[in-house]
């Protein structure tokens, strides 16, 4: 059985896929599941640019560390119009959760007890603090989900009692449904720890 079930679900403000600033990427290797989720600076074809850079040079350095990974991404999307963004790796065998993330990506852990992931103020490609590795536990069962700003950030679970149901795609789904935001690209990744 897949140690993991994960989703992204992308809704851009345009309707055109090709100009969604919104994106993220998933990868195991060596025994941890990789993720990463970032959305670049208004919405359009530069946003889209930056994002697709942010993914691609992320994709070919999952192997470092969060906070070498996003110092590395500063440097190579200075000049664009940059992003925020939050990368994590799940070690599958212990479920410590390595994480590091710039700006106003909403991450949270839902399960054995719910908790937020914090990031550092700034914009990647722009202006951060030198980036830090953080740590958490992620339980058998338990459901991560990186949400961009098109989704609401406050909202009462006991409301959408359905929110968490289903698969990581239907999960990320209804995240986007019920909570998505008109003005802006939409977008939210989920990851379901499955050990």
């Amino acid at each position: 059985m897949n140690p993991v079930d994960y989703a992204l679900i992308k809704k851009p403000y345009s309707g055109r896929d090709d100009e969604c600033g919104d994106d993220g990427c998933f990868r195991i290797i060596d025994g941890n599941c990789f993720i990463a989720h970032f959305d670049a600076l208004g919405h359009g074809a530069a946003a889209a640019e930056a994002a697709a850079a942010a993914v691609n040079f992320t994709e070919k350095t999952c192997g470092k560390e969060p906070d070498e990974i996003i110092s590395g991404l500063h440097e190579v999307l200075t000049g664009s119009v940059g992003t925020v963004g939050f990368i994590g790796i799940l070690d599958l065998e212990s479920g410590d959760f390595r994480y590091s993330g710039i700006g106003n990506i909403t991450a949270r852990i839902y399960g054995y007890r719910r908790q937020s992931l914090r990031s550092a103020d700034g914009i990647i490609g722009y202006s951060i603090r030198p980036p830090k590795t953080q740590t958490a536990v992620v339980y058998p069962g338990d459901i991560i989900v990186l949400t961009s700003d098109g989704i609401t950030e406050h909202f009462v679970m006991e409301e959408y009692p359905d929110l968490l149901s289903g698969s990581s795609e239907d999960i990320a789904a209804s995240f986007i449904t019920l909570l998505g935001k008109d003005n802006d690209d939409s977008s939210c990744s989920v990851l379901r720890y499955l050990k």
